[in-house]
């Protein structure tokens, strides 16, 4: 490991099967450097290749590009690495393997087979990732996963992701590629100012990125407490925020999601996938779960809280949403009584954003809107809204828009899969129309894609989708 000012020239190395045992501290905690397990810096348009190794020293008293096993790196190659030291005390960028990762476009990260299982605790972020704190170029993680726990007390607000804090900033065009990948570590957040995004997998997208993930999950819990001074802050089980694009196929949150708030000048909004879609993001979710509980505390007057997707505050004609499900419990809990609003799976808040929903389902309650409780939708606008095949267990108002269909618990648990009035019958049935037609008569960016079978989960009863009893 090592510290202090980059290296500023062009350069290339290979590091293969090294290992580091011993405990790295800066000499100087309030001067930002550059530390890692193994390689402290190494960017000025350089490359990196690392294989086999591993640290197991702890990194403490630090502020800068922090990593397990490398600070800051453009250009990297990493395979078959793993972290288990602890980070403490370290702030900025901070990552259980990578600190920051990449500095332009051009620049390119892959990190496959690898893993960290050392709990961080940053006092001081700016993005904080259980793999990579940063990512400021094109990057793809694949066959990798955290199981450390991420604990944020920041004074200055921070992003946090299981696998990725966020990306730098909107004025640069990345594509992120997840795949095959999951986090199992815990998110807690008890920071008392700034901005606020976690996700379970991914904190941050910013406006111009491509985020696609496909067969990832999350299992830990997530939990967010909001001091009077915090000016924003959005949580979901998946992504915390998406201001670009993002394709999620196959991918699942089991993970809890508790946001307390105490900022009557600020609202939060919490999902079990996405926490929120702003700006022009786009997000298109299919074969996707949520099976985590979502409750948000707030005396703001406007709360949301919701199931498989949170609030979309977007302009975009691509908030598309197939063959997934919510069996997680929303419950909403305002002071103020002002503006709440519950929704199962979808809420739609700006009325020109357009959303397409297709063989859903929820069963999870919804409760504590002061302006509604919807099981599968609410939009403001309901003339830009296309639901289609929604089922939901009887009890709440499925939806303000047409399209939902209310459902008996036991028809809905239904296992045998010829009766034609059980869910499970019924989602594959919609599997086999749809496939046929193909998906790109929904969209044409969803050419190439298809929808999965569904069978039934033994853990909660209900369908689920094939793929996710293989994980």
């Amino acid at each position: 490991g090592s510290g202090g000012k980059p290296s500023t020239g062009p350069g290339e190395g290979i590091i293969n099967g090294s290992h580091n045992y011993g405990e790295i501290v800066s000499s100087n905690p309030t001067t930002d450097g550059y530390l890692g397990g193994l390689v402290g810096s190494v960017p000025g348009s350089s490359k990196l290749e690392i294989y086999d190794s591993s640290n197991e020293g702890n990194i403490g008293n630090a502020s800068g590009w922090i990593g397990g096993i490398a600070g800051f790196v453009d250009t990297l190659k990493m395979d078959n690495c793993s972290n288990t030291g602890t980070l403490t005390e370290v702030n900025k960028r901070v990552g259980g393997l990578v600190g920051n990762l990449g500095n332009s476009s051009d620049d390119t990260g892959t990190i496959s087979r690898s893993n960290n299982k050392g709990n961080i605790k940053v006092a001081n972020g700016v993005n904080t990732g259980g793999l990579v704190g940063q990512v400021s170029g094109t990057t793809t993680i694949e066959n990798s996963y955290n199981n450390g726990t991420i604990t944020n007390t920041s004074t200055t607000g921070n992003n946090c992701g299981g696998l990725i804090g966020a990306n730098s900033v909107s004025s640069i065009s990345l594509q992120i590629t997840i795949e095959n990948s999951y986090n199992n570590g815990s998110i807690t957040n008890t920071s008392t100012a700034g901005k606020i995004y976690l996700g379970g997998i991914i904190g941050y997208t910013y406006n111009g990125t491509l985020l696609t993930m496909k067969s990832v999950h999350n299992n830990g819990t997530i939990t967010n407490t909001l001091s009077s001074s915090v000016s924003y802050s959005e949580t979901g089980g998946l992504v915390g925020i998406l201001c670009g694009n993002g394709i999620i196929e196959k991918g699942y949150n089991k993970g809890d999601i508790t946001v307390k708030n105490t900022n009557a000048n600020h609202y939060p909004n919490a999902g079990g996938i996405i926490g929120l879609v702003s700006n022009s993001g786009s997000p298109i979710i299919l074969n996707t779960g949520n099976y985590g509980n979502v409750s948000v505390t707030s005396n703001s007057g406007s709360t949301y809280g919701y199931g498989a997707f949170g609030l979309t505050d977007t302009t975009s004609s691509k908030n598309i949403v197939l063959n997934s499900f919510n069996n997680g419990n929303i419950t909403v809990s305002d002071s103020k009584k002002y503006s709440s609003f519950t929704s199962g799976l979808f809420l739609v808040n700006n009325d020109t954003g357009r959303v397409t929903l297709n063989n859903i389902y929820n069963t999870g309650s919804v409760s504590g809107g002061n302006y509604g409780n919807y099981a599968i939708l609410y939009k403001g606008n309901t003339s830009t809204a296309s639901v289609t095949n929604a089922y939901y267990k009887s009890g709440p108002t499925g939806s303000n828009v047409s399209g939902t269909t209310s459902m008996t618990d036991a028809d809905m648990k239904q296992t045998n899969p010829a009766t034609t009035s059980g869910l499970l019958y019924i989602l594959n049935n919609n599997v086999k129309t749809l496939n046929s037609k193909g998906l790109a008569s929904i969209d044409s960016s969803l050419s190439g894609y298809t929808l999965d079978e569904w069978v039934i989960d033994p853990s909660t009863g209900y369908p689920t989708l094939k793929s996710f009893l293989n994980n």
